[in-house]
């Protein structure tokens, strides 16, 4: 479905509500974008972030496979998604999300920058992964290195 300027506009708000941290009147915008058709791996992704942000697991983690079921899945699912399974102790699952990340975001560098945050939950997911795995944490300390991201640790 074609985004209409009325649609463009109802995600900015949708997206400035996230930012004010009012995650439920995001999320009413956009369901109501989904129940129009609008089907994005965008919207979804932003739905499931509210949830995330929430604290509704359950419906973050529906929402952000939904987002990854597209062909070319919004790359900052995976992000979210990773920190998703980090929290619910699924370490396994952070670290193959963390890693399908780092190589969708050295595929395509026009993606935001990575900031102090997002860098030191990479390596955490990354550094519990190397207790529980070590064979899965050595491609995923090698992609983030890939895209910048490393510490003492890694290295």
């Amino acid at each position: 479905m074609e985004v209409i300027q009325a649609d463009s506009d109802a995600i900015d708000i949708a997206v400035n509500r996230f930012i004010q941290e009012r995650y439920e009147e995001s999320n009413e915008i956009l369901l109501v974008l989904v129940r129009k058709g609008l089907n994005t791996s965008f919207i979804r992704f932003c739905i499931g972030r509210n949830f995330l942000y929430s604290n509704d697991y359950v419906s973050a983690s529906e929402w952000f496979k939904r987002s990854l079921s597209f062909p070319n899945p919004f790359r900052w699912t995976y992000y979210e998604f990773a920190r998703l399974k980090e929290l619910e102790n699924n370490i396994i699952d952070a670290a193959q999300l963390a890693d399908d990340f780092a190589r969708s975001y050295s595929d395509d560098r026009s993606t935001l920058e990575l900031n102090d945050h997002h860098r030191s939950s990479l390596l955490r997911i990354a550094h519990r992964c190397f207790s529980t795995d070590r064979a899965l944490s050595v491609p995923l300390y090698r992609g983030l290195g890939a895209i910048g991201v490393k510490d003492y640790l890694s290295t």
